[in-house]
């Protein structure tokens, strides 16, 4: 595909296209990274500050498991009963 270089560069279907791709997965990242932050305010708060290895699995972890924790989080006895969930 050749682009013309008079013309406008979000003329570009393929120019268009990976812009809205990185815009979507600019947007995945921040979605992420606020309920990172907010499930771990949430678990410090319920049981104080949280050791290495679970910020590391929950830096690590998948966005389905978040919200398993998440609404573990509301019944849960312990940090650990959280995590196993």
């Amino acid at each position: 595909m050749t682009i013309r270089i008079d013309s406008d560069i979000l003329d570009s279907p393929l120019i268009r296209d990976l812009v809205r791709e990185r815009e979507t997965a600019a947007e995945a990242r921040g979605g992420a990274r606020s309920e990172i932050s907010l499930l771990r305010r949430q678990l410090e708060r319920r049981f104080g500050p949280l050791p290495q290895s679970a910020l590391e699995r929950l830096e690590a972890s998948h966005p389905a498991t978040r919200e398993a924790w998440a609404l573990c989080l509301l019944e849960a006895g312990s940090l650990e009963d959280v995590l196993r969930s």
